[in-house]
């Protein structure tokens, strides 16, 4: 028994997942050393308590992440449940915990048991790309020059003021055709046939000149730079 003790430490640290056990009848609360770590704490050197993991949550998540909890209690259900950590250095990290709830046979909650993970990095990765979607609308949206995202069917997905204001449409109308239906039909077989070649990975990026049709119907010249996402 001891060794698969041992096995299920290693696993556990190699995963970069802590263990935690309640003892909710006394009290008492024990950690794993991944889990010490975790929170900033070197493993065997502080005594730990639910009281104590309340204070170290973040002030912000403090309130939802107990309420979380004494809900699972009521309940007598398992939870999953994201909160930020205030380490001692001042730095936050983001946890995943997972509860599972050990009732006796009285059906009263004795134990619960779970796992924590540092989720710091998704957490981050999320933010950042969040930004740079939000950089990426406010250039797309600001540009002089008339911008559009196309479906691989050639629908428009996404045109910015800039265009409409040049083909004479509103975002709306726009949105309901495909770049041929404002294409002149003198450039029709020319357009069609880079199209085809940027959606089949022919080429992955062209520039050339086209006619495109206003809402009034006047032929219009435009240099065009596509590129196959």
């Amino acid at each position: 028994m001891e060794w698969m003790v041992e096995r299920l430490k290693l696993a556990m640290s190699a995963a970069q997942l802590g263990f935690w056990d309640w003892d909710i009848k006394h009290q008492t609360l024990e950690w794993s050393p991944e889990n010490e770590r975790m929170f900033g704490y070197e493993p065997g050197t502080v005594t730990h308590s639910y009281e104590s993991w309340v204070q170290q949550l973040h002030p912000d998540d403090r309130d939802q992440t107990v309420a979380k909890v004494q809900t699972a209690l009521q309940n007598h259900q398992d939870f999953r449940i994201e909160y930020r950590i205030c380490l001692a250095n001042g730095t936050e990290r983001w946890i995943e915990a997972h509860g599972h709830m050990i009732i006796d046979a009285q059906n009263q909650p004795t134990r619960m048991v779970g796992l924590v993970r540092d989720i710091s990095h998704r957490k981050k990765a999320i933010a950042d790309l969040a930004s740079s979607e939000s950089r990426f609308r406010a250039v797309f949206e600001q540009a002089a020059v008339g911008m559009a995202r196309l479906a691989p069917d050639g629908r428009w997905i996404n045109v910015n003021q800039t265009l409409c204001n040049f083909l004479g449409y509103t975002r709306a109308e726009l949105l309901e055709l495909s770049f041929r239906d404002i294409t002149d039909p003198a450039d029709a077989a020319s357009d069609e046939q880079i199209y085809q070649d940027l959606v089949s990975g022919k080429i992955d990026t062209y520039r050339f000149e086209k006619r495109y049709l206003s809402k009034t119907g006047q032929s219009l010249w435009a240099l065009v730079t596509v590129s196959n996402e």
